[in-house]
């Protein structure tokens, strides 16, 4: 590997994990928002306690399913996986997904051993029935979202 090809792939990984780390925190904002908080947990499985794997759209279910079995390795029976996205009228949007390694009985969760390792993130989220997931625009305009959207 080049210097050059390495100095490009750790600015690569930093803008995605500054883009994750933002995920992370608008879907706290908004999770923890009074207003929104008990219809989240009445229509979902969510849990304060469930580990959370933020994604951008372009995050292959590989990658999201290597970080999901860490959970589930250490306990965890279902991850909750906000996925940035741009909606249909251009505005970005989060969409939560819930997924296990388990077969589910359950109208909310996904299976995710069944996935295909190269799918994206954005595919898997287009793909879902509308009751397996959750979609908020809660982001408001953020202006180091878009700072980090147009370096990618």
């Amino acid at each position: 590997m080049t210097e050059m090809h390495t100095a490009g792939r750790t600015t690569e990984l930093k803008i995605l994990t500054k883009i994750r780390l933002l995920i992370a925190r608008l879907t706290q904002i908004t999770v923890l928002n009074p207003t929104v908080r008990p219809e989240f947990r009445e229509r979902t499985l969510w849990r304060p306690t469930m580990p959370m794997i933020p994604s951008e759209w372009s995050r292959t279910v590989g990658e999201v399913r290597d970080e999901a079995d860490k959970c589930f390795d250490a306990g965890a029976d279902t991850v909750f996986v906000p996925v940035l996205m741009k909606g249909t009228d251009g505005s970005w949007t989060i969409r939560v997904a819930f997924l296990s390694r388990d077969p589910v009985a359950c109208d909310v969760v996904e299976n995710i051993q069944d996935m295909a390792p190269h799918v994206t993130m954005g595919e898997l989220m287009d793909t879902l029935a509308p009751g397996k997931r959750w979609d908020y625009d809660d982001i408001h305009e953020s202006r180091e979202l878009d700072a980090l959207l147009d370096l990618v």
